[in-house]
């Protein structure tokens, strides 16, 4: 289903530009500042609460859908925009952990703390992966499912209970999500490569970002008889819609 966020009319006598948003059969579900939420995607997951979904879309007229990790200011949305919220049954972050079965099905009846488990996981997750950058070899280490009010999803039940055996295929950043990569600070560089795809990013591919690095050559070359040079790779801040990373390295004797 589909549903109409149209501004407040003016003369309402609230400050700042408001939004009213409308059930597909014109129900007015809340009237609201724009002003509360700072990204798009707060906005959205608002939304979508108030849809009881899992997810939604905010969509403009020209049928361009407004970026989830973009600030408000930055996103396009004015003050003569309407804006269709459509709410979506399939949660990428939810089906790659499998707590949302293919069809929409959840593994728990309360979204909220289905989904805040869901991202505390997949932090985790990407912790572990990235913590492996700079050790040789493929080893990995288990998880546990720490979450006291959602059960633990099949893949964490694979070995034994509320434990997940991680591999290189353990997928660790859900389709969807803006990943930023920041340059290690000793390359001189601020400028982040983004990385944006509608799959699962595995342990695989974050390895391969953290270890592929061209930049620590000049380095190794000033190393000392006996020293070690390790890429190294750190989740810099997690949310639901965007993903920061940062490249670095370790130097020992």
């Amino acid at each position: 289903p589909s549903q109409n966020v149209k501004r407040h009319p003016p003369g309402c006598g609230r400050r700042g530009p408001m939004v009213r948003v409308l059930s597909f059969s014109g129900h007015i579900l809340q009237t609201l500042p724009l002003s509360k939420f700072s990204r798009v995607g707060d906005f959205a997951e608002h939304v979508a609460a108030l849809l009881n979904a899992p997810n939604c879309s905010l969509v403009g007229k020209s049928g361009v859908k407004f970026q989830e990790h973009l600030p408000i200011e930055e996103s396009g949305l004015n003050e003569e925009d309407e804006v269709t919220a459509v709410a979506e049954t399939l949660d990428p972050l939810l089906q790659m952990l499998e707590l949302q079965d293919a069809d929409g099905t959840l593994s728990w009846d309360n979204l909220e703390e289905l989904q805040d488990a869901a991202l505390r996981t997949e932090q985790s997750l990407l912790e572990c992966a990235c913590s492996s950058c700079s050790i040789d070899g493929d080893a990995m280490p288990c998880l546990e499912w720490l979450d006291q009010r959602v059960p633990p999803p099949p893949m964490f039940c694979e070995d034994g209970p509320s434990y997940c055996t991680l591999s290189l295929d353990t997928p660790v950043i859900h389709g969807g999500a803006r990943v930023l990569v920041f340059p290690d600070p000793s390359d001189g560089s601020r400028v982040a490569k983004v990385y944006s795809q509608e799959t699962s990013m595995t342990i695989r591919e974050v390895l391969r970002i953290g270890r592929s690095r061209p930049d620590l050559e000049l380095l190794r070359g000033d190393l000392q008889p006996g020293e070690v040079l390790k890429p190294t790779i750190s989740v810099k801040s997690h949310s639901r819609h965007e993903i920061c990373l940062q490249l670095g390295h370790v130097r020992y004797a």
